[in-house]
C-alpha cells in the first residue's frame, strides 16, 4: 500500500505508483495543460520527472505528491512543495507547484490540495 501524506475531503496526496505513469505521460503531452511551459514532455522526460519527485519526497519528507480523487480513485495530477530546481536571484527557495488533468480543472481541486 502506498504511503498517504495528506487527505482532504475529496483528495488523497500520496507517493507515486506505477499506475500513475501512463496518465501523467498523457497529462504532460496535453498542449492546454502545458500551455505555459517551454515544451510538451516526452515519456522519458515524464518518467525522469516522477523519479525526481520521488527522490525529493524520500530525501526531504515533502515534495510533489501524486493526487488521487477519493470518489473514483483516479490519478489527476500532482501538487506540493519542492526545492526549486533552477538558479535565479531568489533561489534557493521552496516553491508550490501543481498540474492537474484538464478534465479536473474548475472543481477546486488545486485549491483544496494546496
Amino acid at each position: 500500500m502506498q504511503e498517504v501524506f495528506v487527505e482532504t475531503p475529496r483528495l488523497i496526496l500520496r507517493q507515486w505508483k506505477e499506475t500513475d505513469y501512463r496518465p501523467f505521460v498523457q497529462l504532460n503531452r496535453d498542449k492546454d495543460v502545458m500551455e505555459f511551459f517551454p515544451a510538451l514532455k516526452t515519456r522519458e522526460e515524464t518518467l525522469n520527472q516522477i523519479e525526481k519527485f520521488n527522490d525529493h519526497i524520500v530525501k526531504m519528507g515533502f515534495g510533489f505528491f501524486a493526487v488521487e480523487r477519493k470518489d473514483n480513485r483516479e490519478f489527476i495530477g500532482f501538487t506540493g512543495l519542492s526545492h526549486s530546481g533552477f538558479q535565479s536571484y531568489f533561489t534557493p527557495c521552496v516553491e508550490i507547484g501543481w498540474r492537474l488533468s484538464k478534465a479536473n480543472w474548475g472543481h477546486g481541486f488545486a485549491t483544496e490540495a494546496a
